[in-house]
């Protein structure tokens, strides 16, 4: 017996399986697949030191550094500070054996915190109470002081940058926050009332807003100096 005819037109062709571009977190969301977030098994990479810096850029292969250790993605190098000779050195990203650059007596004391300004530019605190900025130029293997700031009566423990409001912001041990202005390398205000060292600060690149933290205690504040919460937390 021949069977009916059921279809007069022919199948639609496959779809060829496309390259998925998205990262895991976009294509499934954090929310719904917090497995995502688990730590795993075996760590990725185990530093020396403490981790300090984390860099997002690529949040399939994020990675870390210590706080001695400052990694310029963009350009390509990398910063060095805890040295017995109180040197600063740069590493290409393709060698981090051999310095592109050393900088020799870059303060008088010892670097104590970095932070990029901006692309080309760091600022650093050091055990002295000094707060520097300086300019990088991979290309020609130079590393130049561009200004050098006082304000602070003790060590520098922390600092940060913002290029899009040209603020610098560090807290030190003698329990004071300051902030600089960093397109003309000046001094602004400080920020006082906390009850020990400042070894915190954040500027939030939305609203300009300041953050510090001593021990439990975290304060913000407005880019005038005006203090808007303060916060006891439980550790």
């Amino acid at each position: 017996q021949t069977p009916s005819k059921l279809f007069h037109h022919p199948h639609p062709q496959r779809l060829r399986r496309l390259h998925v571009s998205l990262s895991a977190s976009e294509r499934f969301g954090m929310l719904e697949h917090p497995r995502l977030i688990v730590q795993s098994i075996a760590p990725i990479r185990a530093l020396k030191n403490a981790v300090h810096f984390i860099y997002p850029f690529h949040p399939e292969r994020a990675f870390a550094s210590p706080k001695d250790y400052l990694i310029l993605p963009k350009l390509g190098v990398s910063l060095s500070t805890d040295h017995l000779d109180g040197s600063l050195r740069m590493y290409s990203s393709r060698d981090t054996k051999r310095p592109l650059a050393v900088v020799e007596q870059m303060v008088p004391d010892r670097i104590t915190c970095l932070a990029q300004a901006r692309a080309k530019s760091i600022v650093a605190g050091s055990s002295d109470g000094m707060v520097s900025i300086w300019e990088l130029d991979g290309a020609k293997r130079e590393v130049t002081l561009s200004k050098l700031l006082r304000g602070h009566d003790d060590a520098v423990l922390c600092v940060a940058a913002s290029s899009a409001w040209s603020v610098v912001l560090t807290g030190s041990k003698d329990r004071t926050a300051i902030v600089w202005d960093l397109n003309r390398g000046t001094y602004v205000r400080t920020l006082r009332g906390h009850d020990a060292g400042v070894h915190l600060v954040a500027i939030d690149e939305k609203t300009c807003h300041l953050a510090t933290a001593s021990g439990p205690e975290v304060r913000l504040w407005s880019i005038n100096g005006e203090l808007l919460a303060c916060l006891a937390t439980s550790a």
